[in-house]
């Protein structure tokens, strides 16, 4: 009797276990960014009140941005937000909610007068560019390659220092404008950069997206929450 009564609440306890669901993102300000300790962000407000109305549990964990990202493509039970939605991308997650839409350009050094009045232009250019984020693959998908154009960082905690240490080996930047402006307010250093050329990738969205393998139940309740809350918050328009 109590080795029957231990399997059942060994049942129910994997059971439990195996439906919360892992959400997973990075520093990304202004959609996502530490505060004091806390998680905040225009981003993380949408992703846990829809969460909320689904009555969804969830683990919620920061990473890099391609710690995230294999993690929502490789694992079962994992989500991932923000995430700008692309063709190269468009079958390999579901896409539950859009959060935002963004603007992403190319950063130099004002005293390097770098051109670039189109895409192709930026091939002359060595472009610092996070693994796996959006732009990389938006670059990689026009012909830009990681051997001749592109170098790849783990993050852009450094990446100002760098153009400015690295002239010749690294000489633009390529990152969120709202990113860019976040950073403006507190590092006077974004004084010495400016905007070289804006992707056009007009009407691009971030999205709360999902690993393909999510049950459509969890799926529908996340998008009926969303959409809910769409017509009663104004947090969504």
């Amino acid at each position: 009797m109590y080795i029957g009564f231990l399997l059942l609440l060994s049942v129910f306890s994997s059971s439990a276990f195996a439906s919360k669901l892992n959400i997973v993102t990075e520093d990304f300000p202004l959609f996502q960014y530490y505060e004091q300790g806390e998680l905040v962000g225009s981003a993380v407000n949408k992703v846990k009140a829809v969460l909320l109305r689904a009555n969804i549990n969830y683990t919620l964990g920061v990473n890099r941005w391609s710690v995230s990202y294999i993690a929502a493509l490789r694992d079962s039970n994992t989500c991932i937000f923000s995430m700008g939605r692309s063709k190269t991308r468009e079958p390999l997650f579901t896409w539950v909610f859009p959060i935002a839409h963004f603007t992403t350009s190319f950063y130099g050094l004002k005293s390097e007068h770098i051109d670039v009045s189109s895409l192709s232009d930026a091939k002359n250019y060595k472009t610092g560019v996070i693994r796996n984020n959006y732009s990389h693959q938006y670059l990689r998908a026009r012909g830009f390659s990681e051997e001749e154009h592109l170098v790849m960082l783990s993050n852009f905690d450094r990446v100002f220092e760098l153009l400015e240490t690295r002239k010749g080996l690294l000489d633009l930047v390529i990152l969120s404008d709202a990113q860019f402006a976040f950073r403006a307010l507190k590092d006077p250093f974004t004084k010495q950069l400016k905007k070289v050329f804006t992707l056009k990738n007009q009407g691009a969205q971030l999205y709360f997206a999902c690993n393909k393998l999510v049950e459509k139940d969890t799926i529908d309740k996340i998008s009926n929450a969303y959409k809910a809350l769409l017509n009663e918050s104004s947090l969504f328009d």
